[in-house]
């Protein structure tokens, strides 16, 4: 390959790259490990109601990452396709969501306290007839969090 060729090449990845960067589509900033800490908070919170942990499965984990992108375009238990949040997988028996107020919230604590604070997250979280659990945590580029628990 040519010096011409090899530099417009390069040239053109940069271009493709700042393009991604800068789309509306590229929202998330990172993917992070603190899934396998709401995990286990969740976790801790069964074992205190007497209950059996719950197993985090692959495509569980996978419906969740799913979800979880959706979330930015429309938080709800409804899909951006208008289709009932369980129809991401077949064996979804229950939904989880969080989304931080403001930057710098988010973390997995808050996450777990707030699904322990509300009833019906609650009731999900300790359903003894769930034995599996997907999650997906997302940090945005703004910073704020979301966050997905497909139970199963």
């Amino acid at each position: 390959m040519s010096l011409k060729k090899s530099l417009i090449a390069c040239l053109s990845l940069i271009i493709f790259i700042a393009l991604i960067i800068s789309s509306p589509t590229a929202v998330f900033a990172k993917t992070v490990n603190n899934a396998d800490v709401v995990l286990s908070l969740c976790n801790a919170e069964r074992r205190t109601a007497g209950l059996d942990e719950l197993k985090a499965i692959k495509t569980l984990n996978e419906a969740a990452a799913i979800r979880v992108q959706e979330l930015p375009v429309l938080f709800s238990h409804t899909r951006p396709d208008n289709s009932e949040w369980y129809t991401v997988n077949p064996d979804t028996m229950g939904e989880n969501l969080y989304k931080s107020g403001n930057v710098g919230d988010g973390t997995p604590n808050e996450i777990v306290r707030m699904w322990m604070n509300s009833e019906s997250h609650r009731e999900l979280l300790l359903d003894p007839d769930f034995t599996s659990i997907g999650i997906a945590y997302y940090i945005m580029s703004d910073g704020s969090v979301y966050c997905a628990a497909e139970f199963a």
